[in-house]
């Protein structure tokens, strides 16, 4: 298999592989929100519902910087492992890749 076939394979499999990462946690993250937010909705003292309002909105923040770390933590295990599966012609592109891919992340998220 030649170098540019095993390393666009290896990107399309390492791309697969983050985007199921990626989903899985916001589901988490969605899922944990859903029954906070249900709690919210059954608020009728206007005292308490803000109250409820802020810690949710404070909870929104928590999880999403630890759903950050923790997708983060996955995907350089992922990374590093897949690193380790090809030769450094190979892995140079798919460094190369998870840069243009980081990036266009972050500016998908400004």
């Amino acid at each position: 298999e030649n170098t540019v076939d095993g390393a666009t394979k290896a990107m399309q499999q390492e791309a697969e592989a983050e985007k199921k990462i990626s989903d899985a946690i916001e589901r988490q993250v969605q899922k944990k929100l859903a029954m906070h937010r249900k709690n919210l909705e059954g608020a009728s003292d206007p005292e308490e519902r803000l109250r409820m309002q802020e810690e949710y909105d404070a909870m929104v923040e928590k999880l999403k910087a630890k759903a950050a770390k923790e997708q983060e933590r996955l995907l350089n295990e992922l990374r590093k492992k897949n690193d380790a599966k090809v030769d450094k012609d190979v892995a140079d592109l798919l460094k190369k890749s998870r840069a243009e891919r980081d990036n266009a992340a972050m500016k998908l998220k400004a």
